[in-house]
């Protein structure tokens, strides 16, 4: 279920096997594994979330929504063209850390093979090192 923008803590995940979610400590719905805080501002991390996002194979933009720290993006198979949708925002701390919320799903079929899972790593490893850059 696509949550309404701005509402990503609204996520219904399905009985299937074809999600995956990431965010912080104390987040909910449990993620299947934490993310960790950034030293840098809420707009920055989103600015470097969407670039490592895009830069993923066959990905376009559904919506970005600067003021919510909000994209969600459709990324397509490579053989057969099947959608999955990746849903990133960032949240601001108390303490002027940010932190991400990364949501990845299929919209067809019940099985992932662990592609969302994957995806999820690979996003949060390129956005590690690239705020280690300072990209």
């Amino acid at each position: 279920m696509l949550p309404a923008p701005g509402d990503i803590s609204q996520i219904r995940r399905p009985a299937s096997p074809n999600t995956c979610l990431a965010g912080p400590a104390g987040f909910l719905p449990t993620p299947d594994f934490s993310t960790r805080y950034y030293d840098v501002s809420a707009e920055q991390l989103l600015a470097t979330v969407q670039d490592v996002i895009l830069a993923q194979p066959r990905t376009e933009t559904l919506a970005l929504d600067g003021a919510l720290l909000r994209a969600d993006y459709v990324v397509r198979s490579r053989v057969f063209g099947f959608p999955d949708i990746v849903l990133a925002q960032v949240l601001r701390t108390a303490s002027g850390q940010s932190a991400l919320v990364l949501y990845s799903y299929s919209l067809k079929g019940h099985y992932d093979f662990g592609v969302n899972r994957r995806r999820v790593v690979a996003i949060l490893s390129a956005l590690d090192k690239a705020v280690v850059q300072g990209r």
